[in-house]
C-alpha cells in the first residue's frame, strides 16, 4: 500500500507541476503580447504625429487636395 500511495502522490505532484508550468507559460505569452501591443501603440502614435506634422507643412506650402 505504501508504494501505491507514494506513486499516486508523485502522479499528483507531476500534474500539479504541469499545471503550474502551463500557467506560467501562458502568463509569459500574454505578457509578451501585451508588450508587443504597447510597442505597436508607440509606433502608431509616432506615425500619427508625423502625419499631422506633414499635413501642417503641406498646408503651409499650399500642397495637397483642395476641396
Amino acid at each position: 500500500m505504501g508504494s501505491n500511495t507514494n506513486s499516486n502522490f508523485l502522479r499528483k505532484l507531476e500534474v500539479l507541476n504541469q499545471l503550474i508550468y502551463n500557467g506560467k507559460n501562458k502568463n509569459s505569452v500574454i505578457g509578451a503580447k501585451i508588450g508587443n501591443l504597447n510597442e505597436l501603440t508607440k509606433v502608431l502614435s509616432v506615425k500619427e504625429q508625423a502625419q499631422e506634422q506633414l499635413l501642417v507643412v503641406m498646408k503651409a506650402l499650399g500642397i495637397g487636395k483642395r476641396a
